[in-house]
């Protein structure tokens, strides 16, 4: 539940962007920037893709390992 002064408050707040038009935002986007920013975020990702990959593989090759090892003791 609002409350009056939280009211008056955003009307104020209201009140005072309307008067002194909108706020500006100061950040700066450059387009060179954030493609290579995208460039950057794209390689780190394909290589914990890669990495994770290759994690599995290990693992897979283990598994068949132990499994041949188990079959062999069993012998």
């Amino acid at each position: 539940m609002i409350t009056t002064a939280v009211e008056d408050a955003l009307d104020s707040f209201k009140i005072y962007i309307e008067r002194n038009e909108r706020p500006y935002n100061y950040m700066t986007y450059d387009e060179e920037e954030e493609a290579k920013r995208a460039v950057i975020v794209h390689d780190e990702i394909q290589k914990g893709i890669a990495k994770e990959e290759s994690k599995a593989a290990q693992e897979e090759q283990l598994e068949k390992v132990l499994k041949y090892q188990k079959e062999q003791a069993i012998k």
